[in-house]
């Protein structure tokens, strides 16, 4: 069965989040955002790379929300995705150039946004990946 946004909210599977963003303002925007959903829970928040291995390994997230600006974005992920294999990544992404979304893609991005992004988009993407990762 494919991920449908018309699920009815209680039957929606849990979904563990971790954001990973070297923004205070985008990491508590983030929060912010996600916080009114039921459906949704955010196990860590942090801007390292290293503190969100430690944070995985207390509580496993489903999907990590990954937002790092001035940083090999690439790199970061191929290390997440050796590490925490089962888990889904959605990546926001500065640049609609198709060799950056190739490049992330094969680093391990499960999804990626870019621009301008509506906050229903962002919340959708999360439930999409939960989903698939409860049906792994």
């Amino acid at each position: 069965m494919m991920y449908s946004p018309d699920i009815v909210p209680s039957q929606r599977p849990q979904i563990r989040l971790l954001i990973l963003e070297n923004s205070t303002f985008e990491r508590e925007g983030a929060q912010s955002l996600v916080r009114p959903h039921m459906d949704l829970e955010v196990v860590g928040v942090t801007a390292e790379p290293a503190e969100a291995f430690r944070i995985a390994a207390r509580t496993p997230p489903d999907v990590v929300v990954v937002n790092l600006q001035n940083t090999d974005v690439a790199r970061v992920l191929r290390e997440l995705r050796q590490r925490l294999r089962a888990v889904r990544y959605l990546v926001m992404v500065p640049s609609a150039e198709p060799s950056v979304w190739r490049g992330l893609r094969s680093a391990g991005a499960d999804e990626l946004l870019f621009g301008f992004i509506r906050p229903q988009a962002v919340i959708e993407a999360i439930r999409k990946l939960g989903y698939e990762a409860s049906r792994a």
